[in-house]
């Protein structure tokens, strides 16, 4: 199975081995966050009622339902050259590049326009630990046009060179523990890792070094030891609006928003309700016309009901659920990814009936879906202009954006 999928055991394996019912994931299904803010149509028979109750989920609305694929314009299938399965993906700054980390710990790329390989396959580096590649970020064009940061379960984070085919500088390795989560702060000057100890930490890019450990708690009654969250973190991103504050979420049902200036490492806000199992949270970006200052994030989480969300984090609420329900006849889907992209429109997609759907968040309307069944569940989503990268167990796709 994916990375992502729960499992609550000593077990200290790089692919989780989640298999049960889902009674025992270790969280309330029936969770209700307060809900204020944007208003969205979500039709009665997805809170309740006979068919929700035999889905144990919600029910998707008529725009899911009749939602087609959007124009797909390039597809990547995995194993296509004997390397692994991918896991995580990205695209370039300006969009004419994708890459995307497997489960071998291979990073590839391939030119969007054409699809052609960009020429260099990436290895893991031959003296550290070897693991699935788990988060993948650009760094901003210029002087770093192309330098993407790649993360692994075996806590190794690597700097590599696509146009070139340099592996740069030394590989930073974080003993005991797996890395899940990366992101670079808007300017490049810095990047986040967080993943199985729970901890936040901050590099500088420039020299590698490790200058902010974010690990404490702050809700009344928490041992002042608490370390971060209370278990693996799956979702890491800095905010748009500030440049040094962070959100995590993870499997602790928990959001946690840090403030790198912050001496003590203590998370400034801790929020109740989601499970993040994957690159699910996101902030805002500009031009959405939701907020006046941001603060609103989009956080998808690893369950039937309420999966997708948008919170709010100067009000610390979930401001607005978008329908993500069961489709007659299907499965539900269980979210890893999401993204949310200019214009309003988030990208949201798992495992289970293996899909990814594109929701205005303003109005809760599907406005596009389409489902790759078999093996084919959504570990990651990019957009770049109007391209929206999907990055499956079967293969990478690239579509045209919804409009």
């Amino acid at each position: 199975m994916p990375i992502g999928d729960p499992v609550y055991s000593d077990e200290e394996s790089d692919l989780s081995d989640y298999a049960g019912p889902d009674d025992d994931l270790g969280f309330d299904f029936n969770f209700r966050t307060p809900i204020g803010g944007l208003t969205v149509a979500v039709p009665p028979d997805a809170r309740g009622g006979e068919r929700a109750r035999l889905l144990r989920g919600d029910v998707a609305d008529e725009s899911a339902e009749r939602a087609k694929p959007p124009r797909l314009l390039r597809e990547i299938p995995a194993g296509h050259d004997g390397h692994g399965r991918p896991q995580c993906g990205r695209f370039n700054r300006d969009g004419t590049l994708f890459a995307y980390g497997c489960d071998d710990g291979v990073v590839q790329a391939f030119h969007v326009d054409t699809g052609h390989r960009a020429g260099v396959a990436f290895a893991p580096s031959p003296n550290v630990p070897k693991g699935v590649c788990t988060a993948l970020r650009f760094l901003p064009a210029g002087d770093n046009a192309n330098v993407c940061v790649v993360a692994t379960s075996a806590g190794v984070i690597q700097h590599h060179h696509l146009t070139s085919g340099k592996t740069l500088g030394s590989p930073i390795v974080e003993a005991n523990n797996g890395v899940f989560a990366l992101d670079v702060r808007a300017d490049g000057a810095t990047f986040a890792t967080a993943g199985r100890d729970g901890g936040v930490r901050v590099y500088d890019e420039r020299t590698g070094r490790c200058v902010t450990r974010l690990d404490g708690g702050t809700d009344a009654g928490e041992d002042a030891s608490f370390s971060g969250h209370a278990d693996r973190v799956f979702g890491l991103r800095y905010l748009a609006s500030n440049a040094d504050v962070l959100v995590s979420g993870g499997w602790d049902n928990t959001l946690r928003v840090w403030d790198a200036r912050v001496a003590d490492g203590r998370s400034v806000l801790t929020l109740r309700g989601p499970q993040v199992c994957g690159d699910a949270v996101d902030a805002e970006p500009t031009g959405t016309g939701l907020s006046a200052g941001a603060g609103l994030v989009l956080v998808a989480s690893w369950r039937d009901r309420d999966a997708v969300q948008v919170w709010d984090l100067r009000a610390g609420v979930a401001s607005a659920n978008l329908p993500f329900g069961a489709c007659a006849g299907a499965r539900g889907c269980k979210p890893y990814a999401a993204r949310w992209a200019d214009g309003g429109v988030a990208y949201v997609g798992g495992c289970g009936s293996n899909e990814f759907r594109a929701i205005d968040v303003k109005s809760g309307e599907t406005m596009g879906r389409d489902v790759f069944g078999g093996d084919g569940a959504v570990h990651a989503i990019d957009v770049s202009g109007g391209l929206v990268g999907v990055t499956c167990a079967d293969g990478v796709r690239v579509y045209e954006a919804v409009r």
